[in-house]
C-alpha cells in the first residue's frame, strides 16, 4: 500500500496537482532552494550503529531518501555514487536513508549496483514523516554550517552543470569554514564534531 501511495504522489506532482520541489535549468530538473529548520535525524546504520546528523557538521551533506522498489531510485544511484567519488577529497558526505527494508535487501542491492553509502534505516517511517517525504527518491542538501540549502523530489541528474555549480560553491564555503576554524585554534581540525564546536555550530 505504501508503494502505491508514493507512486500516486509522484504522478500528482507530475500532473501539477501537487507542488514539485524542483526547478528547471536549460530543460534539466534542478535543485530547488530550501530554507527550513532541519528536522532531527538519528537512526541506526547498516552495521547496527546509532548515527546522528550532527556527526557530519562542517561538511556539505546530501540526505537522500530511497527504497529498492523505487525505479527512479535505482536509476539514479550510480550517478549519486559518481558524485560521491568525485568529491571524495572534499568536505562532502552522502547519507542515504532507506525506507523500512531489511538490511540484507539493502546490502544485496548495493552489491548488485556496485555502490556504497552511509545508509541509515528508517524502520518505522518516523524520519520520513519528520522530513516531509511524500515520495521517493527525495534529496535534501545541507551546508557545512548545518543549514538547509536545497531539496529535490524525484530522480535528478547528479552530474548536471546545475548540480556541479551548486556543490562547487558549497564545498568552497565548507573549506573557508575549516580554514577559519584552523586559524582560530592554531591547528588543523579534521574531526567534524571538533570543527562544529570551533565554528560555533
Amino acid at each position: 500500500m505504501h508503494r502505491l501511495a508514493f507512486c500516486i504522489a509522484a504522478l500528482w506532482v507530475a500532473a501539477g496537482l501537487l507542488p514539485a520541489a524542483a526547478q528547471v535549468v536549460d530543460g534539466i530538473p534542478a535543485l530547488k532552494k530550501w530554507n527550513q529548520p532541519i528536522p532531527p535525524l538519528a537512526l541506526k546504520d547498516l552495521q547496527g550503529q546509532p548515527r546522528n546528523l550532527k556527526e557530519w557538521r562542517g561538511k556539505v551533506v546530501i540526505v537522500h531518501f530511497w527504497a529498492t522498489w523505487c525505479e527512479p531510485c535505482v536509476e539514479e544511484m550510480p550517478a549519486l555514487m559518481q558524485l560521491k567519488n568525485l568529491y571524495r577529497n572534499e568536505p562532502l558526505e552522502v547519507v542515504t536513508v532507506n525506507l523500512g527494508e531489511a538490511d540484507s535487501r539493502v546490502e544485496a542491492f548495493y552489491k548488485k549496483l556496485g555502490v556504497n553509502f552511509i545508509t541509515l534505516l528508517d524502520r518505522d517511517g518516523d524520519a520520513k514523516k519528520k522530513w516531509g517525504v511524500g515520495g521517493v527518491p527525495m534529496s535534501f542538501v545541507l551546508g557545512a554550517d548545518g543549514r538547509a540549502r536545497y531539496r529535490y523530489f524525484g530522480e535528478i541528474d547528479w552530474g548536471s552543470s546545475d548540480v556541479s555549480t551548486k556543490f562547487a560553491a558549497l564545498t568552497r564555503e565548507a573549506k573557508r569554514m575549516q580554514k577559519s576554524a584552523t586559524t582560530a585554534t592554531g591547528t588543523p581540525i579534521s574531526d567534524e564534531k571538533k570543527l562544529a564546536r570551533a565554528v560555533g555550530l
